[in-house]
């Protein structure tokens, strides 16, 4: 995606965020980490990782401390 990120990452791209929240996934704002931010569902967690132009999702594994 071109225009994320920033050179530090920190800007999310907020239409793909809203989508996220549109479907059910809840921001875990409390363990949000700089360009590293977490989302709940159903008790599955994910983190998206936001970097210059891309971003990464990863899917928690179910004791990982975070």
């Amino acid at each position: 995606m071109d225009n994320i990120g920033g050179e530090q990452g920190l800007y999310r791209p907020d239409s793909y965020f809203n989508k996220l929240e549109d479907a059910g996934w809840v921001e875990l704002e409390d363990k949000r980490l700089g360009h590293v931010q977490f989302f709940e569902k159903e008790g599955t967690v994910i983190a998206i990782e936001i970097h210059e132009d891309t971003f990464d999702i990863h899917e928690m594994n179910k004791d990982a401390k975070y």
